[in-house]
């Protein structure tokens, strides 16, 4: 299967999810789906959008992000491996990144960052609620790419055929 009928197959089939998919099908689309979504983002970093249009920008990737879950989940299927793998690793992705925007101050700063409550002044590295952000910043990102590498060599596991077991040979009398 060459790259343009894999693609054309997963657009296809983005929302039929028990639908087996191959693993060129996989290969082909997730390489043509992250590379097109990488050249967005080059682009966006070289033309930034105006300031409205964060909610846009965010819709597109969106979109690209739906076949690849799809497919994936697809490959998983075709491979005997639980589907729903893909997903969890996107949603994990989504928080992971979400946490990852929240601003940790260094550990040097918050001994000199102060917090004004109405009665008293509280150093914030009294708070306690630093350090935990500042460990999941982190632990995250190695975390996601282990689980990523997961997912695309669970993705290498080959095919199993529709009845589950092997086909044995006519007998001819």
């Amino acid at each position: 299967m060459g790259p343009v009928a894999a693609l054309s197959r997963t657009l296809r089939n983005t929302f039929q999810w028990s639908v087996p998919a191959t693993r060129a099908e996989f290969w082909w689309s997730t390489i043509i789906l992250i590379a097109f979504g990488e050249l967005l983002r080059l682009h966006l970093s070289l033309f930034p959008p105006p300031d409205g249009s964060f909610i846009a920008v965010e819709l597109v990737f969106l979109t690209l992000s739906i076949p690849l879950i799809a497919v994936g989940t697809r490959r998983l299927v075709d491979a005997g491996v639980w589907r729903w793998f893909f997903l969890a690793l996107y949603v994990f992705t989504v928080v992971g990144k979400v946490i990852l925007h929240i601003p940790v101050p260094s550990p040097e700063a918050l001994e000199h960052l102060t917090l004004q409550f109405d009665d008293a002044t509280v150093v914030a590295s009294e708070m306690g609620y630093f350090p935990v952000l500042r460990i999941l910043h982190d632990v995250l990102p190695p975390m996601q790419w282990g689980l990523a590498s997961i997912c695309f060599l669970l993705a290498l596991l080959p095919s199993r055929d529709a009845g589950g077991a092997t086909k044995s040979p006519e007998v001819v009398t």
